[in-house]
């Protein structure tokens, strides 16, 4: 069985792109070229498994932070057939709109995890070549704005212990926790994560992948078990600094039921301000550099005592939160200023509407 995670799938236009952000350019037009993007970034694999960053509505009020229903048929052309639903973006448009996004998905016959299903984080099991995988989803509560009305299992220890208990039950060769977690912009998992992490891995989970941070994390090996903190962006309507334009896809190869290898490649996050492509593959080389360059810096941390690598996490934490705070600014007069922006008009409406008023 070959298994690939991809991270963040945001499917919509933000309040500074709408109007040319992705929902707005989902069309017939664009459909199959941004199959091929995805399948020429990703390759082939039996299982895709990408968190969907927004909901899937057909004719919400407010077309900000939605993507198009259509936007399935193109995950599901691409070979993308797993959607992990747990996320501080899912329910923008209200539990209607989560029901709506898991109905449309069923319909182009993807598969989904994160959603509770009778007060339970839903299992979902993968079958092929004999072997057997099972996945379970979480979200981080406190990286969300909106309240969860019991849609998706929420990221609390007692319960991911407890549904890892019920994926040992099924049977399955391989268990993977998917968790959206951790904050935005850290190329390093925090201490919370990493406990988390190692404390699932010595309870029997063989995988942990994680999304949110918009960034690569590092990939760490832990007592037979395999973590990535995060896969940072696969697609996103807008690229405001390099860090969120990078991003990165596992591909897994499981052979009578053990994990025999993990290979990783970059992707290249696509601004829809100035390109009609969705996402792209990173050069391998430049790739190589960009992930080696993390490890490295990820295991010099690592020799640090715990306080020290907290206290460590404190200080970038702050930093790079307010560099790209910044640098969201410094975006918006770039994309003013760039004559392959095709869309200044309508951004200016934007910036007018959203921030001004």
């Amino acid at each position: 069985m070959t298994l690939a995670f991809i991270g963040d799938i945001f499917p919509g236009d933000e309040q500074l792109t709408a109007g040319f952000g992705i929902r707005t350019k989902t069309t017939d037009a664009l459909a199959a070229r941004w199959t091929r993007n995805i399948t020429k970034t990703i390759g082939e694999a039996d299982f895709i498994v990408g968190n969907l960053e927004a909901p899937l509505v057909e004719s919400p009020r407010d077309a900000c932070f939605c993507g198009h229903p259509r936007f399935a048929e193109i995950l599901r052309d691409a070979g993308i057939n797993v959607l992990h639903l747990a996320n501080n973006h899912i329910l923008e448009h209200g539990a209607e709109g989560f029901r709506e996004t898991l109905a449309t998905l069923r319909s182009q016959g993807l598969q989904t995890v994160g959603q509770l299903e009778n007060g339970q984080p839903a299992l979902l099991t993968l079958q092929k070549d004999g072997t057997t995988v099972c996945l379970g989803g979480f979200c981080d509560e406190r990286v969300c704005t909106i309240e969860n009305p019991a849609c998706y299992g929420a990221l609390e220890e007692t319960l991911v212990l407890e549904t890892l208990e019920r994926m040992k039950a099924t049977g399955a060769d391989v268990l993977a926790c998917i968790f959206h977690w951790g904050q935005e912009y850290v190329p390093i998992p925090s201490p919370e994560q990493r406990r988390l992490a190692h404390l699932l891995v010595d309870n029997g989970a063989h995988l942990v992948v994680g999304h949110h941070p918009h960034v690569i994390q590092p990939y760490e090996s832990y007592h037979g078990g395999h973590i990535l903190y995060s896969l940072g962006n696969f697609c996103f309507d807008d690229v405001q600094s390099a860090r969120f334009g990078k991003g990165m896809a596992a591909r897994i190869s499981i052979d009578r039921g053990r994990i025999r290898d993990i290979r990783f490649s970059g992707v290249r996050v696509q601004d829809m301000a100035c390109s009609d492509d969705l996402t792209a593959p990173m050069p391998r080389r430049a790739f190589q550099r960009c992930f080696d360059g993390i490890q490295r810096r990820y295991a010099r941390l690592c020799r640090l005592p715990d306080e020290s690598y907290g206290r460590r996490y404190a200080r970038l934490h702050r930093c790079l939160h307010r560099r790209e705070r910044l640098l969201m600014r410094v975006n918006i007069a770039y994309k003013l200023l760039d004559i392959r922006n095709r869309n200044k008009a309508q951004l200016l409406r934007n910036i007018r509407t959203y921030f001004l008023r």
